[in-house]
């Protein structure tokens, strides 16, 4: 498309996630090739995210956990930490899907090195702002959903890797 910017157009955003979503395990997510954008200051690549889905989010009744590729900014100045125990900041908080009933955890790239996501035509520059963020964490705007309260039972969810 010959942006700098994956950010520029959503429908970009969308083809990168779903390119990602192509990979139905872990070896295959992690081996898909990382795609450069701006002389390689946006680096996109494919992560495994730990996917918890909520039968009834009210109660935080979960219905499954799965674990699925999706697509993120990697961060070279960032080591992966754990969304579930790094405390409250952006970087370190689930993320929320709230249509999908989703809380999703975003896992490391192969060197070890922080992945934002997942991406998607919300992270567009431009984007029409929700009633809700996607971010899990306190004092953002648009605020977390109340799905996010479901965080700790997301958390603790086992899953197979």
């Amino acid at each position: 498309m010959g942006l700098d910017s994956p950010f520029l157009a959503a429908d970009c955003l969308v083809a990168l996630r779903d390119r990602c979503l192509e990979s139905t395990d872990e070896t295959a997510c992690t081996a898909r090739e990382t795609l450069l954008f701006a002389d390689g200051g946006y680096i996109i690549r494919c992560g495994w995210a730990k996917v918890v889905t909520f039968a009834d989010p009210a109660t935080c009744a979960i219905e499954s956990v799965a674990g699925r590729c999706e697509a993120g900014l990697e961060d070279t100045q960032l080591d992966c930490g754990n969304r579930c125990n790094d405390g409250n900041s952006l970087q370190f908080s689930l993320r929320a899907d709230v249509s999908g009933a989703e809380l999703i955890e975003m896992g490391c790239a192969t060197n070890g090195n922080y992945i934002d996501g997942p991406l998607g035509a919300h992270a567009a520059v431009g984007a029409e702002p929700k009633e809700f963020g996607t971010t899990c964490i306190d004092g953002v705007k648009p605020p977390a959903p109340p799905l996010c309260d479901c965080a700790p039972t997301a958390c603790g969810a086992e899953w197979d890797e």
